[in-house]
């Protein structure tokens, strides 16, 4: 893996898994998310992500930086929940605010829902080449256009990151303070560096879109081939029987005998 590439090279069985399956697993696994609201629910869910992510390879680095990055809107919504929602027992009263257990309970149910659903798309995109991501969506019936512009999309995002890092550094290097003063101050002086990243982000989309244009690119409506083609096998029709079997069993649970509807208890 280098710096600017989501892809994290690997053997385990996600990465062998036909991308389009991923697509499904990745589908099912957020309407499980979406279909419970009880927390203890959720936050099996999300360890269970966590875990097969880290069971198929994925470095813990990698993991902690998306919790990194989840942190901040994790941490409000349990904590604003409260103000908006007040149904159920009564725990405690905060600056005149009733916490109730339902809506402690929600708030952390959704904060979990919600990183698990960020978890979901790194299941995708770290097992996936981008390559075989853009032949699984031309494969479903995307137009190959719109499936190379996802793709290229989903490539430049660690590429505005690199980038804005190295211009970073570059600044610091010179001597350039981001720590001093207060939080509007230290806002102040990054702009300067998003806007320097932004420009360079700009300048090679240009040289992208003109690479597109001397390739010919749109020229023409014929089929495209492919030197790596994606394949179907037969781990992957079992692998998708037994994820199907799975989540029916999770939704009649729910739906049938109740389990995970209430907030707190799951029955």
């Amino acid at each position: 893996m280098n710096g600017v590439d989501l892809f994290v090279p690997g053997d385990s069985w996600l990465h062998r898994a036909d991308p389009r399956l991923k697509l499904g697993l990745a589908l099912l696994g957020t309407v499980l998310l979406f279909a419970y609201s009880n927390v203890w629910v959720q936050a099996a869910l999300l360890a269970l992500l966590v875990g097969s992510l880290a069971g198929c390879g994925i470095p813990r680095s990698r993991l902690l930086e998306i919790a990194r990055l989840m942190l901040p809107i994790a941490t409000m919504i349990p904590l604003l929940w409260p103000v908006f929602y007040q149904a159920g027992p009564h725990w405690f009263t905060v600056v005149g605010i009733r916490v109730t257990g339902w809506a402690v309970a929600q708030g952390f149910a959704t904060a979990f829902r919600i990183v698990g659903l960020a978890y979901l798309s790194a299941a995708v995109l770290l097992t996936t080449d981008m390559r075989a991501l853009l032949r699984a969506l031309v494969r479903l019936g995307v137009p190959f256009e719109a499936a190379l512009a996802v793709t290229i999309g989903l490539s430049y995002v660690p590429r505005i990151r690199r980038t804005y890092e190295q211009v970073t550094e570059a600044q610091m290097a010179r001597g350039f303070d981001l720590g001093a003063g207060g939080f509007l101050s230290r806002a102040r002086a990054r702009v300067p560096i998003l806007v320097a990243s932004l420009v360079s982000t700009f300048r090679g989309a240009d040289i992208l879109a003109r690479t597109l244009e001397c390739r010919g690119f749109g020229l023409t409506d014929q089929p495209r081939s492919a030197l790596y083609d994606i394949q179907w096998r037969r781990a992957d029709t079992v692998l998708a029987t037994v994820a199907l079997l799975l989540v029916t069993a999770a939704l009649l649970g729910r739906l049938v005998l109740g389990f995970g509807v209430h907030p707190l208890h799951l029955l």
